[in-house]
């Protein structure tokens, strides 16, 4: 089991560099949740590809965004958005038999009482 802080969307980014551990002494099954707007979600890139026809997205209930989980290699990985201005999160995480990680692909660490 592993605990993960998740960010709130008022500190979601518009890109992130993410790394897995290496495949040994553990080989370790990876993914990432990305959360997006519903209607940004042709802007995402991931390693410079789109996701928007190879994933499959989820409404998240009662919001306008859209969420999906990935399986991806073991190594670094680049996600960003086509538009700079447009934010989302970013959450990595795996398993093995005996461990598992997980983490926030990063956050932008602004000042919450200007958000407001």
């Amino acid at each position: 089991p592993f605990m993960m802080v998740v960010p709130p969307t008022t500190q979601y980014s518009p890109s992130y560099v993410i790394s897995t551990p290496p495949l040994h002494p553990v080989k370790f099954t990876n993914y990432m949740n990305i959360i997006v707007p519903s209607d940004k979600i042709a802007g995402l890139r991931l390693d410079g590809e789109p996701l928007s026809y190879t994933v499959d997205w989820h409404l998240v209930p009662q919001s306008n965004l859209s969420a999906a989980t990935i399986q991806i290699s073991t190594g670094s990985h680049s996600v960003r958005h086509r538009m700079r201005i447009v934010s989302f999160s970013v959450l990595v995480y795996g398993y093995a038999p005996f461990d598992s990680y997980g983490y926030p692909g990063g956050l932008r660490l602004a000042d919450l009482r200007v958000c407001l």
